[in-house]
């Protein structure tokens, strides 16, 4: 069942996390000078690499609503914010009528832009943003595009994998993308969308990795 969401802007921004991590795998080389996770209000799911959910800001102190801004279809990811304070959220466009797309949305609440999504490749992820302001976004089809902060693609990667995608996008500071699929692959892209390795667990993957401080990623996954 697909919930309909608003888009709603507090004055600050408080979220929650519930993260289980059962399993690690080794460390990657050190990070070298490359473009990482986005110094941003909320860059990810969870916040940071670590998916910590610790916001350095206060949540507001009244329940008052800034604006709000009609979703347009399902929306089962969360938003995340840019250095510009645009805010990025996807939808799953299986509605009728509504195909799907990652939407930019101003400070004000004004549309920004909206990019349209290859066909069967909806939205059920939050997207993740580097340094640059290039947005990553996993999406059920499966893809891992890339979207220049002006609402253009910059690179497509196709796992060639019929399995379905539920992991956001983790960012490591040396740049490289993580997110994981249904079948048990975890996919390691490289940030020009070339790809770094992948590998088979054999079980689905449905959160997003979560990179610690020495290099390990650690995954949540089914049993």
């Amino acid at each position: 069942m697909h919930l309909r969401k608003r888009l709603i802007s507090m004055t600050s921004l408080t979220m929650a996390v519930s993260l289980l991590a059962t399993l690690l795998l080794p460390s990657l080389a050190k990070p070298v000078s490359a473009v990482g996770l986005g110094a941003t209000a909320w860059p990810m799911v969870g916040y940071d690499a670590q998916h910590s959910a610790r916001s350095p800001y206060s949540g507001p102190l009244a329940d008052y609503a800034k604006w709000t801004v009609a979703a347009e279809a399902s929306s089962p990811g969360s938003p995340v914010i840019g250095s510009d304070g645009t805010v990025y959220y996807g939808t799953d466009g299986r509605d009728p009528g509504n195909p799907d797309k990652l939407r930019a949305v101003n400070p004000d609440g004004t549309i920004k832009w909206a990019f349209t999504l290859p066909a069967d490749n909806y939205m059920a992820t939050a997207p993740a943003i580097d340094d640059d302001g290039t947005i990553y976004i996993a999406t059920h089809g499966a893809k891992l595009i890339a979207v220049n902060s002006d609402g253009t693609e910059k690179w497509t990667f196709d796992p060639s994998s019929p399995a379905e995608v539920y992991s956001s996008p983790a960012i490591a500071p040396d740049g490289t993308i993580y997110f994981g699929d249904m079948a048990g692959k975890l996919f390691a892209v490289n940030p020009d969308g070339t790809e770094k390795w992948r590998r088979n667990f054999g079980t689905f993957i449905l959160s997003s990795p979560a990179l610690g401080q020495d290099g390990t990623i650690y995954l949540a996954m089914g049993n």
